[in-house]
């Protein structure tokens, strides 16, 4: 199972819980679609990274019917030209979903993603560096996946996020030495998607970053928890195959609590805004938890 597929099947799972239905999910992301197609991030433009959540949030809701309005969003981005490797992969996963991913296109667009190669074998997310970051590693994997080809050179990314793996966790990069959850949880979907063993440190450490009230922080150290820390520790811990049951009912509360119809999924209990992404967090979390 690609990890994009993985995605998508556990937040279809989210709902209905409570008085979160498929409907009103769908309806809030619906609204932040521009008449280009595109879907708006923090401001009013339409924005690829947020689009690429979109479609996913739809996938998963079963309610992708308006494909051809993104398709023509899409088409304005070419093969990826000037992308960092997060819109590089929402573009390629966007195609993916709504059926718009060529056979001629699939050749140029690993190449676009062979741009992100460091010297060391591994992906950055940003641009080819000395050295790959567990991020980079993530989205290149995601991206071969969506694209149907082999990751070249796996070796070079295993080998990539076992340096990066510190005190339990894992740091996004050696140049920035900070064990955090995200950080973690994509490496640790990475390492599981290459068959590859984790040690059981890592569950224990991240369950160092939950909160005892329910969901989880970006650092043990962090003041509060939050969706996005919550939806990839929980993913990364199911990777693990890690029995959930004793932080089920506090973390489903944590989650729906974030729940707002009008907006969507909020980001934590002090914002009051939310986007596609943190709508797919919510979905994800939830999914998990049932």
């Amino acid at each position: 199972m690609s990890i994009c597929k993985s995605l998508i099947d556990t937040a279809a799972a989210a709902c209905p819980t409570g008085e979160i239905c498929a409907e009103k999910v769908a309806a809030v992301v619906l609204k932040k679609q521009n008449p280009d197609g595109g879907f708006r991030g923090k401001g009013p433009q339409s924005d690829l990274y947020y689009t690429g959540f979109a479609v996913m949030n739809l996938s998963a809701l079963e309610h992708l019917s308006n494909a051809a309005e993104v398709s023509g969003f899409l088409d304005r981005f070419g093969f990826g030209d000037d992308l960092d490797l997060a819109h590089l992969s929402a573009l390629i996963r966007c195609r993916r979903l709504i059926g718009q991913l060529r056979s001629t296109d699939i050749e140029i667009l690993c190449e676009k993603v062979e741009a992100f190669r460091c010297k060391d074998g591994a992906y950055h997310h940003l641009s080819a560096d000395e050295e790959g970051s567990a991020y980079g590693c993530f989205l290149a994997l995601g991206a071969y996946q969506d694209l149907g080809c082999p990751l070249p050179e796996e070796q070079a990314v295993i080998e990539c996020l076992q340096n990066l793996k510190a005190n339990g966790g894992y740091c996004n990069e050696s140049a920035l030495p900070l064990v955090s959850t995200p950080a973690t949880a994509a490496a640790v979907t990475t390492l599981a998607e290459l068959a590859q063993p984790i040690d059981i440190d890592v569950a224990e450490w991240l369950m160092t970053s939950r909160d005892p009230n329910g969901g989880f922080k970006v650092t043990p150290a962090a003041p509060m928890a939050d969706l996005l820390s919550t939806a990839v520790a929980l993913h990364a811990l199911r990777a693990m195959k890690t029995d959930l049951s004793l932080i089920r009912s506090a973390d489903m509360t944590f989650a729906v609590a974030l729940w707002d119809e009008t907006i969507g999924f909020r980001p934590n209990v002090t914002d009051h805004f939310s986007d596609c992404e943190y709508c797919f967090y919510g979905l994800l979390s939830l999914g998990h938890l049932k």
